[in-house]
């Protein structure tokens, strides 16, 4: 018995003829030269171009004497705040964290101040005492709370 043949087909292949748009350019994504005049005068209290400070310091910094940080402490204490911050000069001999404890009376008082609370990494003791000392003569303002707790953390920074 014979094979069946193939009929040869007489279909002729079509060619793929897509038409392919330009491209558009985004105008949004090009420089279109300057949009203001701004005098490009940087921050700081010289008055001059430019950021003041040290080229190794953060430009978000508001203290530009290079004395470290340390200055102020932040207080993570409900309705309360500092009238008179505690300050601490360390001369930019540490790198870390010091938690002091307080306890305040509703006149704004420290009544209670202990340094090296949960958080600190630095356990230099005169540094502590300096931290603590500072919170002691430091005062808030008043609230109707007859003795609240809190604390202060102070980070420290090498210069």
């Amino acid at each position: 018995m014979a094979a069946p043949t193939k009929k040869p087909s007489t279909a002729v292949a079509k060619e793929n003829t897509k038409v392919t748009p330009n491209p558009k350019v985004n105008t949004n994504a090009l420089y279109q030269g300057k949009t203001n005049n701004a005098t490009g005068e940087g921050d700081g209290t010289t008055g001059k171009p430019g950021n003041q400070g040290k080229t190794t310091g953060s430009t978000l910094a508001t203290n530009y004497d290079g004395t470290g940080s340390g200055n102020g402490g932040s207080l993570n204490m409900t309705q309360r705040s500092f009238t008179s911050r505690p300050k601490i000069e360390d001369n930019g001999r540490h790198t870390g964290k010091v938690v002091v404890e307080l306890r305040v009376d509703k006149n704004g008082n420290v009544v209670y101040a202990r340094a090296g609370a949960r958080g600190t990494t630095i356990v230099d003791a005169a540094l502590l005492q300096k931290c603590e000392d500072a919170v002691k003569n430091s005062r808030l303002t008043a609230a109707d709370t007859e003795l609240q707790s809190g604390n202060v953390v102070f980070v420290f920074k090498v210069n």
